[in-house]
């Protein structure tokens, strides 16, 4: 099913937008959903609206650092849609692979176990039959008796480690049948990109992503250069995602994903920290993109990751999900076919509906302190409900 590019709405009306968005904002943080958070929306790269409520962290007898216009987030999952998907589009564009090649053409030692003809379109869809996850972090632990601190002093060595560790994995169902969602896949896919141009993650992103958009508060941060002293975080600025148990501290931008920690805080999975501004950016590129007006993502190669997959037309298209599956929402199925979205673990999202150029941001950690708080999972569909009614998006 193609996407249209014709849509009709009314004006929105700015007052009661922002009203409703200030109220669920003040009614998540009372109801402790999150510490804090910050909610924006753009419609044709023009900010309709913006608030940012709360704290950086609970802090129980006093006041923790306000949320800011500027807060920086850890979004997690999000880093395979704002990151792995265009560098991809960027690779698949300039001729260095197809969507229908197989990844063992150029991951050497995937393979393996009924793994070599897995293509790069069913990892990126989801139906390639990887696990979901692997428990690196308890492997190390369990197999070579390493704690927390010694797996992070392993440096680059634990990204070949997880790398080695996916290629001799089996697979859990069969490629093409199904689609299960698989941080292994999107992890994969930065091993892929890395293979592709002999460059590590974080730097592809610097150079493709972040410099021609000029995000100055995007970054994958590196782990080994937080334990030597030569990067600072700004705890004034960088809301904490969680206290880990196994890393025994709040983490403050260190990785919350525990592979990805392994790794030194890159992978196609997760690791990016970034603010509201950047996000919209880069949200607003891709409706650039869609609409043929953007210097960095080729218009057909970048339809071809968004539009609905006819073998799973309700499911994941290429990197992305769609808002129903995201949010768990019911959604108009023109308006579902129409957008994009996607759901981070720590409590950020995103919905791009892509006709009306119209693009929606969530940063929250709602992992802090602790990743057993569920109330995220009510609240996400309430507020992508509420405000696509508002939006005109919803009827």
């Amino acid at each position: 099913m193609a996407i249209e590019t014709a849509f009709s709405s009314e004006t929105v009306d700015i007052g009661p937008l922002q009203s409703v968005v200030d109220s669920l904002l003040t009614e998540a943080v009372e109801e402790r959903v999150f510490p804090g958070g910050l909610l924006s929306i753009s419609r044709d790269g023009k900010l309709l609206c913006r608030s940012w409520k709360g704290t950086l962290a609970f802090s129980e007898g006093s006041e923790g650092s306000s949320v800011a216009n500027d807060s920086v987030y850890d979004v997690d999952g999000l880093t395979g849609c704002f990151i792995t998907v265009p560098l991809l589009v960027q690779a698949v564009s300039r001729g260095k692979c197809a969507l229908d090649e197989r990844i063992s053409r150029y991951v050497q030692n995937f393979g393996v176990h009924n793994k070599s003809g897995i293509t790069i379109r069913q990892v990126l869809n989801h139906s390639s039959g990887l696990k979901p996850s692997i428990p690196f972090h308890s492997e190390l632990e369990r197999e070579e008796g390493l704690d927390a601190r010694q797996i992070l002093m392993r440096g680059i060595g634990g990204k070949n480690l997880v790398y080695n560790r996916i290629n001799r994995s089996k697979l859990r169902g069969v490629p093409g049948e199904q689609q299960v969602y698989s941080e292994i896949g999107m992890i994969l896919l930065g091993n892929l990109l890395e293979s592709l141009t002999g460059k590590p993650l974080e730097q592809l992103a610097i150079d493709q992503i972040f410099k021609p958009l000029q995000l100055s508060s995007s970054a994958f941060i590196s782990l080994d250069l937080l334990r030597k002293g030569r990067v600072v975080p700004d705890v004034e600025r960088v809301a904490p995602s969680e206290f880990c148990h196994w890393r025994k501290k709040a983490l403050v931008a260190e990785v919350r994903d525990e592979t990805t920690w392994i790794m030194g805080g890159a992978s196609g999975q997760a690791g990016l920290f970034s603010s509201a501004d950047d996000l919209d950016q880069l949200t607003g590129e891709f409706v650039r993109a869609f609409h043929g007006e953007s210097s960095l993502l080729d218009r057909e190669v970048f339809r071809s990751f968004v539009e609905p997959d006819s073998s799973f037309p309700q499911g994941w298209r290429l990197g992305w999900a769609s808002p129903s599956n995201a949010f768990r929402l019911e959604i108009p199925p023109e308006v579902d076919a129409q957008s994009v979205a996607a759901s981070g673990f720590t409590g950020c999202a995103s919905w791009i509906h892509l006709p009306s150029r119209t693009t929606i941001v969530l940063l929250s950690n709602r992992t802090m302190p602790s990743r057993s708080n569920k109330r995220f999972l009510q609240f996400l569909p309430k507020a992508m409900k509420s405000v696509g009614e508002q939006l005109g998006l919803l009827q």
